[in-house]
């Protein structure tokens, strides 16, 4: 059995939606890697899923928040990689996966 950890967003910032990977009272801890195999985010104007194994969002740098672009890449010359996260938009065949498989997945390998 996998962890899955659901989130939505219908948040715009910058050309795509924003989603907060936080928790706790004031959202402010991150989650904990150890304690997530998978993050789904729903965005809510565009009824899109992605689903994301946390190996793509903590390494090499831990997130705290996504950028996600359903509608369009985000503006060239901007420096921000979130963009990355098309592959896994509607990749329904990562629940399939065990725990080892979402830890070493390569993020060119998500359905």
């Amino acid at each position: 059995m996998i962890r899955v950890q659901v989130k939505s967003t219908s948040a715009r910032k910058g050309g795509g939606y924003l989603c907060r990977l936080r928790h706790g009272g004031a959202g402010e801890q991150r989650y904990d890697p150890a304690d997530v195999d998978l993050f789904a985010a729903y965005v809510l104007p565009v009824a899109i899923w992605y689903l994301i194994p946390v190996v793509a969002i903590f390494h090499p740098t831990p997130k705290m928040n996504l950028r996600l672009y359903p509608e369009a890449p985000p503006r060239p010359g901007r420096h921000d990689y979130d963009h990355d996260y098309e592959r896994y938009r509607e990749a329904w065949g990562l629940l399939g996966k065990s725990r080892r498989e979402l830890a070493s997945r390569h993020p060119d390998d998500s359905k």
